[in-house]
């Protein structure tokens, strides 16, 4: 016959696995297609697959994201370096969320003579069927110091 102390003991052990495992499951994000809104508008897909990290790494199994069309950002400028337009950041491909539904991801492009010529920063969290970040974009014109940004642009979106 079991003694009354293992049967509290398994009570507990149940109720700490499932204080564990359920909210954190409920958070997870959730697979699927996103529209995004707010200072740019476009759609994203998570999935669970097989993608590298935002930054460095090697790639593994993970909630992965995909921009799926290319939205739009208006830039503003320096003086010297032209006026305001519309431009498109370098928005991230089969990239991998951190475990806590956050992708940080930067790249760079370049002039065929080595200058700089924009950086894209994408930042996102994910959770459940809802996710919020921002974007920002600044080119750069060869030759000059001057340069257009975006300033943060952010976004909200949710599953469709």
């Amino acid at each position: 016959m079991r003694s009354h102390h293992s049967w509290l003991a398994v009570a507990a052990g149940v109720a700490t696995a499932f204080a564990v495992a359920g909210p954190v499951a409920a958070k997870s994000p959730q697979p699927g297609t996103y529209q995004a809104t707010g200072g740019t508008t476009f759609t994203f897909s998570l999935a669970k697959s097989v993608c590298p990290p935002g930054k460095a790494g090697k790639e593994k199994r993970g909630t992965c994201l995909t921009v799926l069309d290319d939205p739009q950002v208006e830039l503003g400028c320096d003086a010297g370096a032209g006026q305001a337009y519309l431009d498109y950041p370098d928005m991230p491909y089969n990239k991998r969320l951190a475990r806590n539904g956050t992708l940080k991801y930067t790249v760079s492009g370049y002039f065929a003579g080595g200058e700089l010529a924009k950086t894209t920063n994408f930042w996102i969290k994910a959770r459940g069927k809802k996710a919020a970040g921002w974007v920002t974009l600044e080119t750069f014109t060869p030759g000059t110091t001057g340069s257009c940004s975006s300033g943060k642009v952010e976004f909200n979106a949710k599953l469709k």
